[in-house]
């Protein structure tokens, strides 16, 4: 084997992991906005408690996708419906962080605190984390 064919096989194999990251991205996406599709007509008729579990996933689906904005609506919705339930407000401070807004976060810590958020274990550490202080 000479140095011309150790470029090629290099190059080939650079095109080859190119063309797969570029097809899995569009896959991702397309997929992605069906199950966004799926889970809002699921939310619309879904009772209470499924409903809240759907509303989750769907916000963390459009976080996935990098839709804040229609994740922020998401969240916002669930935090209206279910004020003192963590995950909403979870997602709310990931998203705020996604999108580097410290104040957002600040603001959402101190929302959290006022509204009075039952936070379950793995949510007080979580919430440490945001803090910046051990749990």
């Amino acid at each position: 084997m000479n140095i011309f064919s150790l470029f090629t096989l290099c190059g080939g194999l650079a095109f080859f992991l190119y063309g797969m990251t570029v097809m899995s991205k569009s896959l991702e996406k397309m997929a992605g906005g069906k199950l966004e599709r799926l889970l809002k007509l699921q939310l619309a008729d879904s009772p209470r408690e499924e409903g809240y579990s759907l509303g989750c996933r769907l916000a963390e689906v459009q976080l996935q996708l990098q839709e804040y904005k229609a994740a922020e609506q998401t969240l916002e919705e669930l935090v209206r419906r279910w004020p003192v339930r963590e995950t909403p407000w979870l997602l709310r401070l990931r998203s705020a962080a996604a999108r580097k807004s410290g104040a957002e976060v600040r603001s959402i810590l101190q929302q959290m605190e006022r509204t009075q958020v039952y936070l379950s274990a793995a949510g007080r550490q979580e919430l440490a984390f945001w803090k910046g202080g051990a749990a």
